[in-house]
Parts: C-alpha cells; structure tokens; sequence
C-alpha cells in the first residue's frame, strides 16, 4: 500500500536525477529505468500470491506464424449464406512533422510491430482452415512500405477517412484521436454481422471463437475495470436503476449516491455493424455547448435538433466522459441506443452463447456489484449455481441461472474482466480480487491481455518484462523466424 512506484517515479524522472546518468554531451536519456523494474517485481509477488502461484495464462501453442496472404484470411469470407465475420484493429500514421524524425520513424514501426504481433496472436488460436479474415482499418496516409508488410501478414487494409472527434469529446493527441476516428468506420462495415475488435496495442492469450456466438445484433464490449468506473447515476433505458430526473445533472465515476452502469473500455468490443451508427455518433459531436468538469461533459440545453433521438438522450442523462479519448463517446451512444446488460457467459464445454447476467447494481455502502434480481431461477432452483463472477464458460439455459436473452439491436452486454486484463499500472491492481477468482477455477484463465497507457511492451527490456511483456516477446520472435521485422 505503500506508494513506492509513484514516489520513485516522481524522483526519478526529474530533470537532474535524469542528467546525472546521461554520457557528457548525450542526448539521450538514461535507458534504465527502476520504475519499470519495481513495477516487474510487483507483478511477480503478485502472481505468487494467486491460486496455484501464477497468473492464470494458458501455455501458448508452439506457433504464431501468420497465414500467407493467399490463404491466411479466407476462411469464413460472406459465402452462401455463412457468418460473416472478421477481427478488426485500427492504426493512425503520425503526420509528418510531429516530433523528431527519429522519434516519429520509431514510434511509428514499433506500432506497425504491434498489430502484427496481435494478428499472429489471433492467428495462434485458429485452426488454418478457419481464419476469419483480420481488417485494419488505416488512412490514406499509410506509407506503401507499410501496406506492403501488412498485406504480407495476411493483413486486409480497409482505407478510410478517420471520424474526427472534437477535442472538447475527446481529450487526447491528435493521432490518437485519429486512430480512434478510424474504429468508428468499422461501425459500418454491413457487408460483416460481427466484427471483433481490439487495440494494437492488446494480445489474445486464449481462444476466443466463442466471443461470435453471440446473435447478430448484439453489442459486447470490455469494462474499464469491474466495479470500479461506473457512471455516477441510474440511466432511464435501464428498468433496474433508479429512473433520472427530469434533468440530468452532471455525473461522475467518483459520485456513488445514486447507481449507474459500469463505464465499457473500447480496447475489446464485439461490433455488429450498423448503417445509422455513425450519423447517430455524429449527431452528438455536432452539439456544441458543452460544460466539462473532471473529465465529464455535459450538455448545456437539450438539443433541438435529434433526429434520431441519440443526442438528445445522451444530453438527457448521462454526459460523456472525454477523459478517456473518444472511449467515452462510444460508451455514451452505445447507451443511449440501447440497455446495458451484465457479462455475457458461454457454455464452458461448448461454447455455446447462453445469455447476459441481469444489469449490475451498485451495492450501497460497499463499493461491491451485485446481479440486479428480477426474476427468480427458473426450474425450480432455490438459488443461481455456484460460479467465478461472470468469468467461466458455465453449462447450462440462460432460463436455468437467471441469465437474460438479449435482444438484437434493443440490448448489449458487457466482458468479464478476463477479456481485457489492464496489465500497465495502477490497472493490474484492480484486477487483483477479480484474478483471485479466475485463478481458482483450472479450467479458467485471462483471454486477452492489453497495455492502455504506459509502458508499452515493446519499451520493456528484458529484465523489466513480467510474464504479458514476456508472451508479447515471444510472439515477436515467432515473427522473426517468420521474416525479419524492420526494427
């Protein structure tokens, strides 16, 4: 409990601790850095205190090489009638002259590495005659060299023009929000029912076939993290939260007094495209009087003008928390369009799709998330059956455990923490309780693994790497054998 990263980090980085290890002359900074050691040590008492004494991460198949491009992303292509379905990721070029030459050349290979060690990650998982196809979603902007080691990867560009987010709704980089402004196009890709998205900067650690059972129609996406961000107040479309005022005041993730849903991180989602998403996401950027307090905006008048109605709902209720880039935007119209409800659970032996727990309440007093119970089990059991939170792939009806069919287009549900494992800091620490639970079943274990702010694992040496960074690596080298990487 003692804040040791945060007190060493603070010294260390200071403009004379830095000076002190750096050559006469040099320009660079010193290459070591004990924050990112500590943090290593960390990660390894930690995962010696869980069940078993490790984290429970799956033993990684022997290959990771990508498919050629003449057979590596044809396996479930829109074919009579079949699932159309694809994986998906997004990458935004820094515009010439942002930065150093050499910092931007750098920075842009080692994202151009990431998304191919996500691809082969993916590709680990499936069998080679059932690769769905893996979109990137880039601009035009993309150098030819790029394109070229993508498509090499079996990689399918889809050039797009970036949805540009106002900064007052998401305050980040512009190459951020650029990147981000790219993952609204996967949106309206109806030509697929699903598509699985995640963050260049993420790597599955498990199968995740089950993750497109899910009904067309059906939105999933990953939490920030359980039951700690949650909006500060009940929502109106959500029957089981206490139904707004008339006016919405502005809310938070810190206010407690009332219950809200938990807040959905857009680094793992389950998209099913749709042709009015995108004009109901530019719907809420075309207002303009917006109000921000701690990373929240909220509306100053309800909008006249809402055709779809999207925009009026989110000024009505809940806001958009524009802290988190254009995350929040997401999450607010994802909301207003439809009910929020909990974890979506699969058959463990199957992975047959079984339903969605009932919308999380807030337990007051406690901090601690709670089913919100509207129906009683059916079948004539006294009580819902002993599970890991939402994390197993249960047996059973959604009837049998109290789950709750969601209907396409009207609701969506959220990942357990296991389909987004925060490994940077102060992330991991909050998956801690959640990781106890995971760790005790054998026959559970994390799905994807994901590095939202600092550091990278690409930035990691090797005695600072825990075991993500170490997997990450190894991937990498599965790339190399397969053909050299430019970095």
């Amino acid at each position: 409990s003692w804040p040791v990263l945060s007190l060493w980090g603070a010294v260390w980085r200071h403009p004379r601790a830095r000076a002190l290890l750096s050559a006469s002359g040099a320009k660079c900074p010193a290459a070591f850095d004990p924050v990112w050691d500590l943090r290593r040590v960390f990660a390894d008492v930690r995962g010696a205190q869980l069940p078993g004494g490790r984290w429970p991460i799956l033993s990684m198949p022997p290959s990771a090489l990508p498919a050629s491009p003449s057979s590596g992303s044809r396996g479930r292509r829109p074919d009579h009638g079949a699932p159309r379905e694809a994986w998906a990721s997004a990458i935004a070029v820094a515009p010439r002259g942002s930065g150093s030459l050499v910092a931007q050349v750098a920075d842009v290979q080692a994202w151009i590495d990431a998304v191919r060690v996500l691809h082969a990650s993916v590709r680990r998982f499936e069998a080679p005659d059932q690769r769905r196809p893996f979109l990137l979603a880039v601009d035009h902007t993309l150098p030819d060299e790029h394109a070229a080691t993508f498509r090499s990867d079996g990689i399918e560009l889809v050039f797009a023009e970036p949805l540009i987010v106002p900064e007052r709704l998401a305050q980040c980089g512009s190459v951020q929000r650029r990147a981000e402004g790219l993952r609204f196009r996967l949106f309206g890709l109806t030509d697929y029912d699903r598509i699985l998205y995640l963050d260049a900067d993420a790597i599955v650690l498990a199968p995740l076939d089950h993750v497109f059972r899910v009904p067309k129609g059906v939105f999933l996406s990953a939490t920030v993290n359980g039951t700690r961000w949650l909006y500060g107040k009940g929502i109106g479309l959500q029957s089981s939260w206490p139904a707004p005022g008339a006016q919405a005041s502005r809310v938070g993730a810190a206010s407690r007094a009332t219950l809200g849903p938990p807040m959905i991180n857009t680094g793992v989602m389950l998209i099913s495209p749709a042709a009015d998403f995108e004009a109901a996401v530019d719907e809420v950027i075309r207002v303009e009087d917006w109000d921000l307090e701690g990373g929240w905006v909220a509306c100053r008048e309800l909008p006249a003008g809402s055709p779809l109605g999207t925009a009026r709902r989110v000024c009505a209720t809940h806001g958009v928390f524009a802290a988190f880039c254009t995350q929040g935007l997401v999450d607010a119209v994802v909301l207003a369009r439809s009910r929020r409800l909990g974890d979506a659970v699969w058959d463990r032996t199957t992975g047959e799709f079984l339903g969605c727990r009932p919308p999380l309440q807030l337990q007051p007093g406690t901090g601690v998330q709670h089913p919100a119970r509207q129906q009683q089990p059916a079948r004539g059991l006294a009580e819902e059956p002993k599970v890991l939170g939402a994390t197993s792939l249960m047996a059973g009806r959604a009837a049998d455990v109290g789950l709750v069919a969601p209907r396409p287009g009207e609701d969506h549900c959220t990942l357990d923490e296991s389909y987004n494992l925060q490994v940077t800091r102060p992330h991991l620490g909050w998956h801690l309780p959640f990781l106890q639970r995971l760790a005790g079943d054998e026959r559970s274990s994390v799905h994807v693994a994901h590095w939202p702010g600092r550091p990278k694992p690409w930035k990691l040496a090797p005695g600072q790497r825990t075991v993500f960074e170490r997997h990450w690596w190894s991937t990498h080298a599965d790339l190399c054998i397969a053909g050299p990487l430019r970095s």
